[in-house]
């Protein structure tokens, strides 16, 4: 097996572990779904005139849904996502039985170029290793994104010292893997440990404390994708 075909089969056995029964903490994940979707549309809303209702979204790594829900549940007019895990891909179309929902690999992705709005990575650059992986997926993003096109990309801002398999992705990572710096970045959710205590107990306090970005552990990041010729794909 190659360097890319070891990480893919890693990053599936993550993946997996990640959808087992018994992970979810519903409490904790309403309060992340809330949270992040109120930064980025505090973060839309300064720099692109658009409404959501108009645009075609693609969610590279979309799990069991991922944003895909909170873009339906605000009448966004096309979805789509992409998962390297069957069962997830499964629970999504179940969830968004509208949405054009593939298994496969951002490596490769099955769609035309010059076919998306925005392009949303949450999570997903900090679960990479492989350097080849995360160039392909970059190019891949600013092929199916039209000229005037966005990324979203949520992800760890420190190293987690409770999960190994992830890394921090800095704003230079974010740089080089999208060929562009953030315009908009906004740092968001208190520590998860903590977080998921209050959440089930005193969500109150939780809301409070999100307005200590010294206890915030991910960063919303808005990154133009407009390149001026579209990136072919490599060998």
């Amino acid at each position: 097996m190659s360097e890319l075909d070891d990480e893919r089969a890693r990053l599936r056995a993550i993946f997996r572990e990640r959808s087992q029964p018994g992970q979810e903490d519903l409490a904790w994940e309403d309060h992340q779904q809330r949270v992040r979707w109120a930064s980025f549309e505090r973060a839309w809303q300064t720099i692109d005139a658009r409404r959501l209702v108009k645009l075609e979204v693609l969610e590279i790594g979309c799990g069991r849904g991922g944003w895909l829900p909170a873009f339906a549940k605000h009448g966004t007019r096309r979805l789509a996502g992409i998962d390297l895990v069957p069962g997830r891909i499964e629970e999504a179309q179940a969830r968004l039985p509208d949405a054009d929902l593939r298994v496969g690999c951002a490596s490769n992705l099955p769609w035309e170029a010059a076919s998306f709005d925005l392009v949303v990575l949450s999570t997903v650059l900090s679960s990479i290793e492989c350097r080849e992986l995360r160039r392909d997926l970059g190019l891949e993003a600013r092929r199916v994104a039209r000229r005037d096109a966005r990324a979203l990309v949520f992800d760890l801002r420190w190293p987690s010292p409770w999960n190994a398999a992830v890394h921090r992705v800095s704003v230079d990572e974010v740089a080089e893997t999208l060929g562009r710096r953030s315009l908009r970045s906004e740092s968001l959710l208190c520590l998860p440990p903590l977080g998921r205590r209050l959440a089930r107990r005193t969500p109150s306090v939780l809301d409070w404390l999100e307005r200590c970005p010294l206890l915030h552990t991910h960063r919303l990041d808005i990154v133009p994708l407009n390149p001026s010729a579209p990136p072919t794909r490599t060998a």
